[in-house]
């Protein structure tokens, strides 16, 4: 008897509220799906810096290979002189 009325009831309250829970669910899914690119893009921009920085380490470092006179035994004391 309490299922039976269980059922009722939310039959009633769907019928009458139906479209805020339509609204509420739209907002809450877009707000999740916002959360979740936010969260891609992050990573991506993460692993985009991550690349350029690693390319001007490595332009620098070919850099001071290159030109001997920035040796510096002062400052890199484990390049050969």
């Amino acid at each position: 008897m309490c299922y039976i009325q269980c059922v009722a009831y939310i039959e009633t309250w769907l019928e009458t509220n139906w479209i805020n829970l339509f609204q509420t669910v739209g907002i809450v899914l877009g707000l999740v799906f916002t959360s979740f690119s936010w969260r891609r893009d992050t990573r991506t921009r993460k692993l985009s810096n991550l690349l350029a920085l690693k390319k001007e380490h490595r332009e620098l470092w070919n850099i001071i290979h290159a030109n001997p006179e920035f040796y510096s035994p002062r400052w890199i004391w484990w390049l050969p002189q």
